[in-house]
């Protein structure tokens, strides 16, 4: 029986590490990637940084021979774009009585 799904647990790093390189950060198929409100950003990186259980992200490999990226993101691609802005400082993140 061919395995249909494998489990793997990855760090914030190594999302960012791979988000747009071998994971397709804009799959045809996904909703516009900044659905997400200031505040709701600011909430999700509070999460971050407190240690909170942030959600997973689901990835579809690709076969060898049509691979452009190794994965697409099928799920969890705002929370990525999240990190990937915050690590290249287009958001920043403040906790104050308004995140609350």
């Amino acid at each position: 029986m061919t395995e249909k799904f494998s489990l793997s647990t990855n760090s914030v790093n190594d999302i960012l590490n791979n988000f747009g390189t071998t994971w397709n950060d804009k799959p045809s198929f996904q909703r516009t990637p900044f659905a997400f409100t200031k505040k709701e950003k600011q909430k999700f990186l509070e999460s971050v940084f407190e240690g909170y259980p942030i959600g997973g992200t689901i990835l579809l490999i690709h076969p060898e021979e049509e691979r452009e990226f190794t994965y697409s993101v099928l799920d969890g691609v705002q929370r990525c774009n999240i990190l990937r802005d915050f690590k290249e400082n287009k958001i920043s993140f403040c906790k104050n009585k308004e995140n609350e």
